[in-house]
């Protein structure tokens, strides 16, 4: 729908406008004070410290005993320099030049000058006997400790804002749905039936909105005017852009355990047979086989009951699983919550993008398909953002059940927004046709580029990426930011390649060959050492992105009438994922994971070369068609 990426364009520039630069205020403020008002105070706090040292040993040798048999004292001097994080080393040296205790922040490898005007301090405080000089200690001060952690938190805060600016979006684009567009193209529709002679529908009157008056009046006219005196049906329009938000909601709850599950499934108890990578593994293999057992039955279950009711009945697991994922101690309680989670999960997005693709036609499959995965991606971003910094400041109990409250959220809201016809069961009639040319496209397009893309996605983002970067010292927030990366081209680059190729007439399957190239590249790439694990999730998500709205849109085209089709492509996505997993634990192990990076780079390769070369033919065929 051009008018609401259009509105979206513009509130999402507004929204970011406005959050960065109350943020980048807030930020100025913060730190000048720091430095104006705060950075004396250390100072003084440094000496008080120093003071405290100096007299607790001095009144130990007060009573005879020698400096180097004073036993316990660093432990001592240890616990109470951990309450002062501006401290950046404390020394005590005896008379002799002894070092009796040398404490040393490891996060004290700043420079010495920090900002201009923001140097390290240093005090030292002699430690008496009579009058002589036993021992001294020197300390020294470094506000640059204080002021890293200021700087995780404003990012924190900028990042928890960046989330909420999606959420408004989201939130925006429900509202202009429900009280302008939804009504314009309700009115717009009937004006088409009363110019075609047809008078057997009214519709729903908006309240006090400038198309109340005309829709009272065609109402009017339609009952005035209808044959046989029958009373006239009333008329009802789904719109695509209204399930986004439900769709948004849900993929943030399910998600807050993004940036930490592999870590959190690692730590718990689990039988000793069981290895660590393979715990690790365990919850993902389980939500993945899940999403692949109940893929078919979720299509069929939403052909059978409408997508908005498939939507309500998908909560209830949810939800039960992640209570279970947030009180249980040990695996299996863990692995079992995150599969009802997948089945809810495939379920919910199963009726989503049903409810959208009906609702928006097969004309414009790729637009709905990069719409619906705006949303996706963009609950699934804020989902590991607040979900990181809610286990790193919180626990993960609380990150799991923040997730909870969104979900929760998410039924009301789609009880709204999954209405009208589209939302509701529709009977398909048989078609016979030929599918051998369909078929054949069906299963090379989902072989060869979204079983690489769907196994590269989940052993690289949902697993390795989160148990490198906890081994490099990262802790789940700064996780979360970096997995955020993915998320966000996911966002950023797939409305935009697919406006970008729709202008410029690019075939689908050549975007798709294209996001899939970039794909094969980052991770041969990270295989052979050559890019960061950042620049490698940046870039997989760049190309994962321009990938995945056109091959949606070549495989829509494929199934043709057979709507069933779509969910052998979900569930052979899923064991895609699974058989990925079940390779690289028994063969690779995480402990080599450039391997398994060149691995999957290579079969993604593998499928984009064999894309080009058996499918020339039937896009020839197809472009001549359009």
């Amino acid at each position: 729908m051009p008018t609401a990426n259009g509105l979206r364009l513009r509130v999402t520039m507004a929204l970011v406008v406005i959050i960065a630069v109350t943020v980048a205020a807030f930020s100025v403020v913060t730190f000048r004070t720091f430095d104006e008002a705060i950075v004396p105070e250390l100072r003084q706090r440094t000496k008080i410290l120093g003071t405290m040292l100096r007299d607790d040993l001095q009144r130990t040798l007060e009573l005879g005993i020698p400096i180097e048999a004073v036993a316990g004292f660093g432990e001592k001097a240890a616990e109470i320099v951990d309450d002062f994080p501006e401290v950046q080393r404390v020394r005590i040296v005896s008379s002799t030049g002894a070092v009796l205790v040398d404490i040393n922040h490891e996060e004290a490898n700043a420079p010495l000058k920090t900002d201009p005007g923001l140097q390290v301090w240093s005090h030292d405080f002699p430690v008496l006997v009579g009058n002589k000089i036993a021992a001294e200690i020197e300390l020294t001060g470094n506000p640059r400790l204080i002021e890293t952690r200021l700087l995780r938190a404003l990012m924190d805060i900028a990042v928890i804002a960046f989330a909420i600016i999606l959420l408004g979006v989201e939130m925006i684009l429900a509202l202009a749905a429900r009280t302008i567009w939804l009504p314009r193209e309700t009115v717009t529709r009937l004006l088409e039936d009363q110019r075609h002679g047809r008078f057997d529908r009214v519709i729903e009157v908006p309240p006090n909105g400038p198309l109340a008056q005309m829709a009272e009046r065609l109402n009017d006219r339609a009952i005035h005017l209808a044959q046989n005196g029958t009373a006239p049906t009333r008329l009802q329009v789904s719109l695509p852009v209204s399930a986004r938000l439900p769709v948004f909601l849900l993929a943030l709850g399910t998600e807050t355990t993004a940036s930490f599950l592999p870590i959190l499934a690692g730590s718990v108890e689990r039988p000793e047979a069981i290895t660590a990578p393979v715990a690790a593994a365990l919850p993902l293999v389980f939500y993945l086989l899940s999403a692949a057992i109940l893929g078919p039955i979720a299509g069929r279950l939403g052909r059978r009951i409408g997508p908005k009711r498939a939507f309500s009945w998908s909560v209830l697991p949810i939800l039960v699983g992640l209570v279970v994922m947030a009180f249980s101690a040990n695996l299996l309680g863990i692995a079992l919550g995150r599969m009802a989670v997948g089945g809810g999960y495939t379920l919910a997005v199963s009726a989503c993008s049903a409810f959208m693709l009906r609702a928006g036609g097969r004309t414009i499959a790729t637009q709905m398909q990069a719409s619906l995965n705006t949303a996706l991606f963009g609950g699934v971003l804020a989902g590991s953002v607040i979900g990181g910094i809610a286990a790193f400041e919180a626990g993960y109990v609380v990150a799991i059940l923040l997730g909870a409250g969104a979900v929760l959220a998410a039924y009301p809201v789609a009880r709204w927004g999954l209405s009208g016809p589209a939302g509701q069961v529709r009977k398909l009639q048989p078609v016979a046709i030929d599918d051998t040319a369909n078929r054949r496209a069906f299963v090379m397009f989902v072989a060869f580029l979204a079983v690489p893309a769907s196994a590269s996605t989940a052993m690289v983002i949902w697993y390795l990426v989160p148990l490198v970067l906890t081994a490099e010292g990262f802790d789940a927030a700064m996780i979360a930011r970096i997995v955020m990366l993915y998320y966000l081209a996911a966002i950023l680059i797939a409305p935009l390649a697919s406006h970008v190729c729709a202008a410029a007439r690019i075939s689908d399957r050549l975007a798709a060959m294209g996001g899939a190239g970039v794909a094969a590249g980052t991770l041969i790439g990270a295989g052979a050492d050559t890019l960061s694990p950042i620049a490698m999730v940046a870039l997989l998500g760049v190309g994962h992105a321009v990938l995945r709205a056109p091959l949606y849109a070549l495989v829509v085209r494929a199934i043709g009438q057979h709507t069933e089709w779509i969910d052998h492509f979900r569930v052979a996505e899923r064991l895609g994922a699974v058989a990925a997993f079940a390779t690289a634990t028994l063969f690779l192990g995480r402990d080599n994971p450039a391997a398994i990076y060149a691995v999957l780079g290579t079969l993604s390769l593998a499928g984009l070369v064999l894309i080009v070369i058996l499918t020339p033919t039937t896009t020839k065929q197809r472009v001549s068609r359009t």
